[in-house]
């Protein structure tokens, strides 16, 4: 014999209401833990990324013939800048706009913070070397690093960070006046030696600096 509605359990619809609040709360913690991770604010001048990239395998040769990989990068903030030493306009005010911004934070800072570090690294490895490097830069700032080796090894290192560079095509194969198309953006690498952000028009240097310390202090505060 059916049981009746009237003999049914009164615990049921409670019971049945809390197992599909359960069940509502496991499919809200998966979708979730799907979405991207949420990154702060930092303002119009730099592009955090949600998830940092990790460098690839990579050997140069820094402007004192000093080998130069993925280490250099360790236990200090570093803006990395690629192009090359014959550039007409984009690398001369990027690295002016660098010195700024360097000296800028250095004197904030007064030597309490992690320290900083501005990387050049050629794109043009055929013109410059590591003595063109080491004569082009102190025009910008003597602390300035230079990088530059075998293009494989470029090659390497810019297409792990998705930074692109060309020779320009109107440039014959003879001409040594060549241009070299290449990303303009600044990197900044944290103390891990990880890519945490992009300035993708690094011109102004009061805005690259407070959206800097804001990243600084976000992952001071998150470890």
């Amino acid at each position: 014999m059916e049981p009746s509605p009237r003999q049914l359990p009164r615990w049921l619809p409670a019971a049945a209401l809390a197992s599909l609040a359960l069940l509502l709360a496991g499919l809200a913690w998966a979708v979730w833990r799907a979405l991207p991770p949420r990154v702060p604010d930092v303002g119009e001048a730099a592009t955090l990324l949600a998830v940092p990239m990790e460098l690839p395998d990579f050997q140069l040769t820094d402007q004192r013939g000093v080998p130069f990989d993925a280490s250099r990068f360790a236990g200090r903030w570093s803006f990395v800048f690629f192009g090359y030493t014959f550039c007409p306009d984009v690398c001369p005010n990027t690295l002016s706009s660098l010195r700024d911004l360097y000296e800028m934070l250095a004197k904030a800072d007064g030597g309490n913070r992690d320290p900083l570090q501005v990387v050049f690294v050629s794109v043009d490895p055929e013109r410059d070397t590591a003595a063109r490097l080491a004569e082009y830069l102190p025009y910008f700032h003597p602390d300035f690093v230079g990088v530059t080796g075998a293009p494989e090894q470029i090659a390497r290192l810019t297409g792990g960070l998705g930074v692109y560079h060309a020779r320009a095509e109107d440039s014959g194969a003879n001409d040594t006046n060549y241009l070299v198309n290449h990303s303009s953006a600044v990197l900044l690498l944290g103390p891990d030696a990880r890519l945490r952000a992009i300035f993708p028009h690094p011109e102004k240097p009061e805005p690259m600096a407070r959206s800097f310390e804001k990243i600084r202090d976000f992952y001071g505060a998150s470890g």
